[in-house]
C-alpha cells in the first residue's frame, strides 16, 4: 500500500468513529450525548454491544494503517518515528476497548492508557519541529494543546471534590466529546497535510 493511501486512513479513522458513534447512539432508546459516555452505547449485555465493538475495531485498524503512513513519512524525512509508535500504541488501546466492554474493569484501564495515546499530536509537533512540514507542526500544536486541555477537564473526575469536576459532573458525555472533537480534527488535518506534503 502506498504511503499516500496509508495517510488517508487518518481521515478514514475519524469518519469511522464519528459516523459509527452517532449512528449507533440513534439506535439506543433514551441515549443522551450530554450525560452518557460513548462507551455506554456498547455496554456489555446490550443489543449494540457487537456493532459498537466492530466500529471501534475498525477505528483501531485504521489508526494502525495511519501510523504506518506516519512511519513511512518519518523515514523519508529522516524524522523521529516516535509519533508512529505512539499512534500504534493508541490503536492497541482502542482494540482493548473494543474487546472489553464497559463495565469490565479492563475497559477503564485501556481507556486510561488510551488517553496517553491521544497526546500524539503534541508528540509529533515536538519530535518533528525541525523537519516539518510547517503546516503540520502548527496544526499539531494547536489541536494537541486543545486535546491536552480537554484531557485535564476529563481527568477532573479523579478529583470529585474539585470545582472543575463539580462544574462538569452533570455533563460527562459532553466533556468526553469536547475531548474527542479536536482529536478527530487532528486525524483529518494531519493526514491531509502529510499527504499533500508527500505529493
Amino acid at each position: 500500500m502506498k504511503t499516500e493511501t496509508r495517510l488517508l486512513f487518518g481521515p478514514v479513522a475519524a469518519a469511522i468513529f464519528f459516523v459509527g458513534v452517532v449512528s449507533l447512539a440513534l439506535l439506543v432508546p433514551g441515549y443522551n450525548h450530554l450525560s452518557q459516555s460513548i462507551s455506554a452505547i456498547g455496554r456489555l449485555g446490550t443489543p449494540m454491544r457487537t456493532p459498537f465493538a466492530l466500529v471501534i475495531a475498525c477505528y483501531s485498524a485504521s489508526l494502525f494503517i495511519f501510523a504506518s503512513g506516519i512511519f513511512c513519512v518519518a523515514v523519508a524525512r529522516g524524522a523521529s518515528k516516535l509519533p508512529a509508535y505512539w499512534l500504534g500504541f493508541l490503536a492497541l488501546t482502542q482494540l482493548g476497548i473494543a474487546v472489553f466492554a464497559t463495565p469490565h474493569p479492563l475497559h477503564n484501564i485501556f481507556g486510561l492508557l488510551g488517553l496517553l495515546g491521544d497526546l500524539v499530536p503534541l508528540v509529533l509537533a515536538f519530535a518533528w519541529r525541525r523537519v516539518g512540514p510547517h503546516n503540520l507542526i502548527v496544526v499539531s500544536w494547536c489541536l494537541g494543546l486543545l486535546v491536552f486541555a480537554m484531557l485535564v477537564l476529563n481527568l477532573s473526575e479523579l478529583f470529585p471534590q474539585s470545582a472543575l469536576w463539580r462544574l462538569i459532573e452533570p455533563y460527562p458525555g459532553m466533556a468526553q466529546r469536547l475531548f474527542v472533537a479536536p482529536w478527530l480534527a487532528w486525524l483529518v488535518a494531519s493526514g491531509l497535510v502529510m499527504r499533500r506534503a508527500k505529493g
